[in-house]
């Protein structure tokens, strides 16, 4: 039964240690491939051309990227400026009819005063010549005593 376990163990050491050997080859073979992909990209001028393309790309994509979003920023901004436009052209608009409101009233107002005083100066001409015919009277009553 020892000498099984022992063999056992000795067959189990020995396969762990293929196992560990077969790993470490498979990792330096990974390496290997990696760094000849690494040195073929390096030196490969097809490859430089291609990453330089994908690299023009990347910036045009972004420039355009930028260029748009510009141009969207200055299509809200006129919005923005043809939404004050109209409100401040609003505005003008009610302050005109306002003053034009308010001119109606103070020449109306004005009206009314002129006729207000028109009649009284009228009234003031009567009580004026009543005045004087009653003096005109009183003198020819006296003009008759004398």
């Amino acid at each position: 039964e020892n000498a099984r376990r022992q063999r056992e163990k000795a067959i189990l050491v020995s396969q762990e240690r293929q196992l560990a050997a077969a790993i470490k080859e498979e990792n330096q073979r990974k390496a290997y491939e990696e760094s000849t992909r690494q040195r073929v990209c390096a030196e490969s001028e097809e490859i430089k051309k291609l990453k330089r393309m994908i690299h023009a790309a990347q910036i045009s994509k972004v420039r355009g990227n930028q260029m748009m979003e510009r141009e969207m920023l200055m299509e809200q901004q006129r919005s923005e400026q043809l939404r004050l436009d109209k409100m401040m052209e609003q505005e003008r608009l009610r302050a005109i009819d306002l003053a034009t409101e308010k001119e109606r009233w103070l020449h109306k107002d004005r009206m009314e005063s002129r006729k207000h005083l028109e009649k009284q100066i009228e009234e003031r001409q009567q009580a004026k010549a009543k005045a004087y015919e009653e003096f005109l009277k009183e003198k020819e009553q006296i003009d008759k005593i004398v």
